[in-house]
This record gives C-alpha cells, structure tokens and sequence, in this order.
C-alpha cells in the first residue's frame, strides 16, 4: 500500500513543474497503461470491448475454421464436427467464433443430434443477436424443434425469419418450412396466406407458377369450408379468394348443407360476375331449387343469419339438419326437403320472405320464429296457411291458436317445474326471490310463486332489480329487514370472533331455506357474491339462464352447490341424450346447446306425425297431439292439445367449479 501511494502521488506533486507537452505525454502514457491492465486481464471478447467487437482473425484462425467448411461442404460432417470443436477450444476469443457454433449446431442438426442442435444454435442466437448468420442459424434451430416434436416454438422463428430483411432465398426456405407446419395443423387459411406473402418474393427466387400449383392444391385438398371462407374475407376480389370460396360451396354441398352452399354461390357470383366457374354456380343454385320443388314434403325454416343472432341461427340450423338426416330413413328418396331463408334478422321482411317461401316450395310445416318479439308476424298467419308452425326458440305469451306449437322452455313452465323440484325433491318451505324485471324472469317468478303457494310453500321476500344491475346492496338490506321481522335471527355462534371493544358480534341468520335467482350466468354470480357478504348463505335456486360459463367464472365459490334446471343439458347421463351430443360432435366438431337440442326435437316430432300419417298441414297439426312417449333429447314427451310441450327438465347442480347433474 505505501508503494502505491508514493507512485500515484509524485506526479501530483510534480504537476506545476510539467510544460503541457510532457503533461499530455503523461496522460497518454496512463491511458496505455490501463489498456496493457486490461489486455491482461479482460478477454478481447468481453463485454466491456462490445458485443460484436474481436481481434482480427490471425492467419492460422483463417486456415482452421477453412478446413471445417471444407469438410462441412464435402459431406464429411464428423471430421468437420471435431475440426469445429478444436477451433473453438483453441480460438476462444475469434472473430469467427460465432460463426462456427452456428456451423456447429448446422451439422449436429444434420447428424439427427437435435438436443445437442437446439442447445449450440439458441446460445448463437442469444450471445449474438445481429450477426450475419442469425436468420439461417435460426432456421436451423427452428429445424430442430421440429426434430424435437416441438412445432410452435419452430413456427415462432420460422416467421421472424419470413417477415425479416434476411436474403430472399432463405426467407423462401423459411416460407416452406412454415406453410408445411401450419398445413400439418389443419390451418388452411394461414398456409393460403403465407404462399400468398412468399409469392411476393422476387422472381428470381421463387417460381410464381409453381406457387399458383401448390395453392390450387392446398385449396382443393381442404375439408373444412370455415376456413377457407376466411380466406375468401382476406382476398375477396381476387386470387385465391374465389377458389376457396368456391370450393367452400362444394363442400357445403357434399355435406348436403344446402342453405350454406347457396349462400355462398350468391356471395361468390356477386364477386366474381366474370369468373370461368360462374356458370356451374348459376347451374348448382337452379338444380337445388328444382330439387326442393321436386320433394314431397318440405319444411320451410327463416333465419336471422346476420350479426348477433347468426350463432342462434347456426345453432338451430344444425339440429335441424341432424334431425332431417336421420328422419329421411324410412321415406322415398327425395320426399323430405328443407327450405331455409336468411330474413336477415328484419321482422319487416320476414312475413315476405316466408309466404315466398311456402308459395314455391308448399311447406307442409314452418320452423319457427327464432325471436318472440317476430310471433306476431308469423303466428297470424298460420290460419291462412292452415300448417303447423313450431318454433324452438321464442317464448313470449301467445293467443290460443291450434297450427302454433313450441319446443322452447317458457318462463312460466320453468318456475313451476323449479317450486315443485324444491318442495318434493329438497324439502323446502320458505323462499326469498330476487330477480330481474325482464319479461321472461316475471313469468318464471309469478310461475314459481303460484306453485310454491299451492304446494304449501311460503314466499317471505320478492323483489326486482333493473336488467344489467351490478349492485344488488339495497334489495339484500331490505331482505334481511324483512326476514329480522319474520324468522331470521341474529344469533352469536360459539366461536365468535370479539370486536376491539371487546363485545361478541352476532351473526345473521336467514329464516328461509333457499333463493330463488332467475337470471343471467354474470348477474347472478354477482349477485350471489353479495348475498354472501351479507351473510346470506343458503342454498342458491336458479333458471335455465345459469347454464353458461359466465356463472361459475363471476360467481367462483359463491354459486357452488347452487341447483337449476333447463330443457338440455350436455352432459346428462341420458343415453338419449349422449348419443344426440355424440353424433352432433362427429357432424358439426363441437357441442350442442339447448337451441340445437330443441330445434332437433321440433323436427322430429314433425317427421314423426308426418309417418304417422299428417301429409297435409292440417293432418300434421292433428298428429302432433297425438304424440305420447317421444324421447326428447331436450327433454319433450309430446304436445298437448293447446300445442303447448309436454316435457321433463334436466336438473343441474354446481360441484367443485363444474355443472353435474343434480342427484
């Protein structure tokens, strides 16, 4: 230490006494020394010089790392292997360090070594992100994810690689490989875009035609419609967005989904008037209007396929299909059609649209509405048509009328069937009901209060909140009000928690044995949260709009053991019903809600009185009263004589975070 501090301290002392000149020499000379300090003791790679900074590579580093890429270009991949792995020993800080790994994870790539590939080529990327072998080392290490069965991770540097400024040649290998991997997912639409991007490629690169082929063919080798509608909405004037529309409507139609199929040849001939396959789609509208025409019995089916209402309409779309494909066994051949309309959601157009419909193809029988707001268009006119009208869907109040019938659960059957399930099954007397001041909550609350009374039952506390509430706090006051004055007590449980000032704090509790909740998934789990809080904790009742993933995601462990009840329930143990949701599965790749369920039911029972011997609309109208014992998979037995449903319920009760049927 002190001969540190005389030699730093001497020249200070001398620093008067220096000319500028032997000053700035001085300095000059401190400055190398602390250059040799560093040379000595800090790598020429370090950090400290920068990422992308090394020495110069000496003659002999040239010469070796030569010889390994000679070997690499001459085959010889294992003597190339070993010259790499001396080089990078021998050469630690080179400026081709880099370099060789990367060339080091090519060839353990290409000796099937794809651990080893995976674990040299992400150091490479990681150690030095702009070098000028970065795109081609990371297509080589998205090859060997792909080795390694990992294909998202392969995708993700496939597709950095695609969009970068890399040379156009390698960005046309990552292309191949990328559109191979999403074509090995099923995503048509994503491979039909990246042969659309890569085709932008200079011509130099990339063959135009070759990439026209290979599109023509990915095309006509898809499956499924739904994607390549998406393509047609990428390209919707231009190649490939008419092949893939119109190989869409091929498919559709091979599916025997005929309203698919035709709206997608109107889509097509309004796009592309001009287009080679224009008159085969002209040709293929005609040959299905005269086919409908030639069947014997059609059932005429208007949707709103548009907007909000276009996956109710999907739904109900599908049950019906099923329904028709499996009620054709045991008729001639063409002697069941279905009609389906787009009304486009207008109640305006859509008594139009269906005295059109029944005028070219004589419907024996209509399939609707969907909403019941459209009631008063198409009920009045089954009088004048003198055929049955069975809507699965709407639920509003009705006159009496002797061609109207409905699959759909009303407000005031499920109240009923709810009071009755709790007194009889559960052995409940009192009940406190909180609801919302929609139609279809009133009806069911006036339902369950009428029934609940009649079976000796007690209605303590009724109230209403407005539809799209989140507050509930001022009706949950008034209820444990009311119920203090009735049966409820604030009682002092034996291990109560003492309040600072040292008194015993009671609890409430509630004189009643449940709630009812009608109401939608999301404001009842909100709901029963609050309820909660205010130290509600009774069993929780509810309605067929429960059955959705909103309750359990808002409500959490606040709605467990809650109990309710609806038309359909997937996961019945029904085989009726498990048979419907398998061949509904298989046809369509994904699950039946209560609409499809029910408009499956409604078809049915059509088909059913139409063999029993309605082959006229009034005949039909006369023999689906008389049906008796059908088994609904939405829980229908039959119609009695006012066309009401004549069904059971599914009873549904909430367990660990699942819907299970209620024991």
């Amino acid at each position: 230490m002190l001969v540190g501090r005389s030699t730093t301290r001497a020249p200070i002392i001398r620093l008067k006494s220096l000319s500028f000149r032997s000053f700035r020499r001085g300095v000059q000379a401190a400055v190398l020394a602390c250059c040799l300090a560093l040379a000595v003791f800090v790598p020429v790679n370090h950090p400290v010089f920068g990422q992308s900074r090394a020495a110069v590579p000496t003659a002999q580093e040239r010469a070796a790392f030569a010889q390994a890429q000679a070997l690499f270009a001459a085959g010889e991949l294992s003597e190339a292997a070993d010259t790499l792995e001396h080089f990078l020993a021998t050469y630690q800080a080179s400026g081709f360090r880099g370099e060789a790994k990367a060339l080091l994870g090519k060839i353990r790539l290409q000796q099937a070594a794809y651990h080893d590939a995976v674990s040299i080529l992400a150091e490479v990327i990681e150690q030095d992100p702009d070098g000028g072998y970065l795109d081609q080392a990371r297509v080589d290490l998205a090859s060997a994810y792909v080795g390694l069965g990992r294909k998202k991770p392969a995708m993700v540097l496939l597709e950095t690689v695609s969009t970068s400024d890399a040379a156009p040649a390698l960005r046309r290998q990552a292309y191949d490989s990328l559109i191979d991997l999403v074509l090995q997912e099923g995503d048509v639409s994503h491979a039909v875009k990246l042969l659309v991007d890569e085709r932008a490629l200079p011509e130099g690169v990339v063959d135009p035609e070759a990439l026209d082929t290979r599109l023509r063919d990915v095309i006509a080798q898809a499956e499924d419609p739904t994607p390549l509608e998406s393509v047609f909405e990428e390209f919707p004037a231009r190649f490939p967005g008419d092949l893939a529309l119109f190989r869409a409507a091929q498919l559709y139609g091979s599916r025997s989904e005929t309203f698919h199929q035709e709206r997608l040849l109107r889509k097509f001939l309004a796009a592309f008037p001009t287009y080679e396959r224009t008159a085969d789609a002209k040709a293929q509208l005609e040959a299905n209007r005269t086919r409908l025409r030639s069947s014997r019995y059609v059932i005429g089916l208007p949707l709103p396929y548009q907007g909000d209402l276009q996956p109710y309409a999907t739904s109900i779309l599908r049950g019906t299909q099923l329904a028709i494909e499996q009620g054709r066994a045991g008729l001639p051949d063409q002697s069941l059609g279905l009609a389906v309309k787009d009304y486009g959601g207008d109640p305006a157009r859509l008594g139009a649209a269906i005295d059109e419909m029944i005028k070219e193809y004589r419907c024996i029988a209509v399939l609707g509405p969907l909403l019941s707001r459209e009631m008063s268009v198409l009920v009045p006119r089954t009088q004048q048509w003198k055929i049955p009208l069975v809507s699965p869907t709407a639920t509003g109040p009705v006159n009496p009328n002797r061609y109207f019938f409905r699959t759909a659960l009303t407000g005031s059957v499920e109240g009923q069937a709810i009071a009755q399930y709790a007194l009889q099954r559960l052995g409940m007397k009192r009940f406190a009901i909180l609801s919302s001041s929609d139609r279809y909550s009133v009806e069911a609350v006036a339902a369950f209060k009428d029934e609940a009374v009649r079976q000796g039952g007690r209605i303590v506390f009724s109230a209403t909140y407005d539809p799209g509430a989140v507050d509930f706090g001022s009706e949950i006051k008034r209820l444990k009000e009311s119920d203090l004055l009735q049966e409820g007590t604030m009682a002092t449980p034996p291990e109560a928690p003492n309040a600072p000032d040292g008194t015993v704090q009671p609890l409430y509790v509630p004189g009643f044995d449940a709630v009812f909740l009608p109401g939608d998934g999301e404001t009842v789990g909100l709901l029963a949260a609050q309820l909660a809080f205010y130290d509600i904790r009774v069993p929780l009742l509810g309605s067929s709009e429960w059955n959705g993933r909103d309750l359990i995601k808002t409500g959490g462990k606040y709605v467990e053991d809650g109990i309710f009840a609806d038309a359909f329930f997937a996961g019945s143990p029904d085989p009726v019903v498990q048979q419907f949701v398998k061949q509904f599965r298989q046809r369509y790749h994904d699950d039946p809600d209560v609409f499809a369920a029910q408009a499956f039911d409604a078809v049915s029972l059509l088909i059913q009185a139409l063999k029993a011997g309605g082959t006229t609309g009034e005949r039909l109208r006369d023999e689906l009263t008389k049906i008796s014992g059908y088994h609904g998979v939405s829980g229908i037995s039959g119609f009695g004589p006012e066309g009401e449903v004549l069904r059971r319920l599914s009873w549904v009760q909430i367990k660990n975070g699942r819907f299970l049927p209620a024991l």
